[in-house]
């Protein structure tokens, strides 16, 4: 009988990838659906921009916005939410 080590399992990224079609109503459903639980990463395309020009996010996400958003006649057409739970910075890396 061959014994074998058993690797450790490699994690997972979970990656909702979803278009919000600028609707107010997706993106609020969107946010009060207990997302932090169920993915790492979220893309959206064609997120509901307030007002005032910004993406709510989820609280348990950090929202990576695309460069050069705030210049002149830019509208945002995709946003990415990085979940808290992630190490950012590096400090796990090998």
């Amino acid at each position: 009988m061959d014994h074998q080590e058993e690797q450790p399992a490699t994690p997972q990224l979970r990656i909702l990838q979803i278009n919000l079609n600028k609707s107010e109503v997706a993106h609020k459903e969107l946010l009060n659906d207990g997302l932090s639980t169920k993915y790492d990463l979220i893309l959206i395309q064609e997120p509901h921009i307030t007002y005032y020009g910004h993406i709510i996010t989820n609280n348990y996400f950090r929202q990576v916005y695309p460069p050069g958003r705030h210049t002149l006649n830019k509208t945002v057409q995709s946003g990415i939410w990085v979940n808290k739970r992630l190490d950012t910075a590096g400090r796990n890396c090998p």
